[in-house]
């Protein structure tokens, strides 16, 4: 973002944000259409496990409260909160319990 604009850095970085950027458009469009929505909630919620376990891994060591922790909870604290929320959202959400009860 802040390399000049001219040939080198910058193009090549925006080359790369577009086609990770198409990526997530396709992953998203695929997890869209997806018939059940129990896949849908449960792709979401690992991704999004996924994204905050990577943002401590890598910043993590620059934030107070994170710089205090153990290495090896930066790796597991996401998915220590992430996944029993996700159970339970899939174990007793209405809307997810409702359309299960109406598939099987």
């Amino acid at each position: 973002m802040l390399a000049a604009k001219h040939s080198g850095r910058h193009p090549s970085a925006g080359t790369i944000y577009y086609w990770r950027l198409l990526v997530v458009l396709l992953s998203m469009s695929a997890l869209s259409i997806l018939r059940w929505l129990r896949v849908h909630v449960s792709g979401m919620a690992l991704s999004y496990i996924r994204l905050l376990t990577a943002f401590y891994v890598d910043n993590g060591p620059n934030l107070s409260l994170w710089r205090s922790l153990p290495p090896i909870a930066l790796w597991l604290l996401p998915s220590i909160v992430g996944l029993p929320i996700l159970v339970w959202t899939l174990t007793r959400h209405p809307l997810i319990v409702r359309l299960s009860s109406r598939v099987t």
